[in-house]
C-alpha cells in the first residue's frame, strides 16, 4: 500500500470487517 488517499480508512474498515 502507500497511496496516501484514505489508506488508513481502508485499513480500519478492513480490520472492522475481519473482526466481524
Amino acid at each position: 500500500m502507500g497511496m496516501g488517499t484514505g489508506t488508513r480508512r481502508v485499513c480500519e474498515k478492513r480490520q472492522r470487517v475481519k473482526e466481524q
